[in-house]
């Protein structure tokens, strides 16, 4: 028995009429006129709390008196953790020894790796390129050294918060043509 399937569309059967149709909703407007800030939404807010109150700190060593503690995220930061690199050493981002050294001397160091504390904390927050595909770029990556220009520069205000971190870059490169 030859047995043969024949699929058709009819015309009809696929065009809606608007009346009967419901209401589209442009999902590009969706929110805009509702914009909240991450570190404003509230579900995000009772995550940190409870967060903070589950905790318990360790303090391995005390800070430095007056020095200002430095946040550093792991992750594209100072290692590409995803790269097919062969060695740790092909993973840490160019410059990281002399970038923690230089910076060291003006900041006490903690070492994160979980985006939503700066993702709450963003006056304070300072974004570079993520270090991806190590094995690639590893020759032409000068961020840490760019940053730590930036952040020796800064080292000696009282409040950080007040800069506008979103152009440290454009600091950093004024930085290194002047002479020293």
């Amino acid at each position: 028995m030859d047995t043969k399937y024949h699929y058709r569309t009819v015309e009809d059967d696929i065009i809606v009429n608007q009346l009967d149709s419901p209401e589209i909703v442009d999902d590009f407007e969706l929110g805009q006129d509702e914009a909240v800030d991450i570190e404003d939404v509230e579900v995000n807010k009772q995550k940190l709390r409870r967060r903070i109150d589950q905790y318990k700190i360790e303090l391995k060593n005390p800070c430095r008196p007056g020095k200002k503690l430095l946040v550093l995220d792991i992750d594209y930061t100072l290692f590409d953790h995803r790269s097919t690199a062969e060695t740790p050493l092909e993973l840490m981002r160019p410059y990281l020894h002399e970038f923690l050294t230089a910076v060291y001397a003006e900041y006490d160091i903690m070492i994160w790796s979980a985006t939503r504390n700066f993702m709450m904390n963003l006056q304070n927050g300072l974004v570079i390129s993520p270090f991806r595909k190590a094995h690639a770029n590893r020759d032409n990556d000068l961020e840490l050294v760019k940053l730590a220009h930036y952040l020796l520069a800064i080292a000696d205000l009282d409040d950080l918060s007040v800069l506008d971190h979103k152009i440290w870059e454009f600091f950093a490169e004024e930085l290194s043509d002047v002479p020293e």
